[in-house]
């Protein structure tokens, strides 16, 4: 067994005894980064850790916060992706990808309100925004959606959305990436601007048909993992 393998198997280990809270948390039961820092160094602190990958720590601090209790704690989160989380690097390749890959799932996310926005009267302005990626459509969606302000219930996916866009742009600046950043930021204004609230049943279904855990498995990987 690699030393790599056996930091992973210890964070395993660590992981088979513990629920991974929202928020910091505590020694008895921590977040996704923190549990990993007990399990290796015994410190309970949401610092990267050192063979971990800032890109991908940085979207797993937000986003496991928002994510239903049963995800962060499923077996695919807490004991396959988070051991390799541990260890999986930080080239700048690596990052580079990372980076792309959250933007990618972000604006994915961005398109599914597309429906929504037709029936509230910016479908174009939220086509545009969506299309363009841009900081510019991102506040012109943010403007017309603020004078269409969005009360209804039923909008679940707003809260899912401003969780995604928070995430990417904290994993933008993790690599100073600037102009991901910006978007990403003039994005979650938008959606702060409509959002409603939502049943637990309808968020719960939300984040399954975005699945960041298949998102983080993807960040898991590093160039001796990724598919040539």
């Amino acid at each position: 067994m690699s030393s790599l393998q056996k930091k992973q198997q210890k964070v395993r280990e660590f992981l088979a005894t513990r629920t991974i809270s929202s928020g910091m948390g505590s020694r008895e039961s921590a977040c996704s980064i923190a549990s990993i820092n007990l399990a290796l160094t015994g410190t309970l602190t949401d610092k990267v850790p050192p063979l971990s990958s800032p890109v991908a720590c940085a979207w797993v601090r937000i986003i496991q916060d928002h994510i239903p209790h049963d995800m962060r704690n499923s077996s695919s989160w807490k004991d396959e992706l988070l051991p390799q989380l541990a260890t999986c690097g930080r080239k700048e390749a690596d990052e580079q990808r990372r980076i792309d890959l959250i933007f990618a799932w972000m604006w994915t996310v961005l398109a599914k309100l597309q429906p929504l926005a037709n029936r509230r009267g910016f479908g174009a302005e939220w086509r545009t925004m969506v299309r363009e990626k841009t900081e510019a459509a991102s506040e012109t969606a943010e403007l017309v959606a603020n004078v269409a302000r969005v009360t209804e219930a039923a909008v679940a996916a707003m809260w899912v959305t401003e969780a995604a866009m928070w995430a990417a742009m904290w994993a933008a600046e993790a690599v100073a990436s600037k102009t991901a950043s910006s978007s990403a930021n003039a994005a979650v204004w938008a959606i702060s601007a409509i959002a409603g609230k939502a049943t637990k049943k309808r968020m719960s279904t939300l984040w399954s048909e975005i699945s960041p855990v298949i998102l983080l498995a993807q960040l898991v990987k590093n160039d001796a993992t990724t598919d040539k």
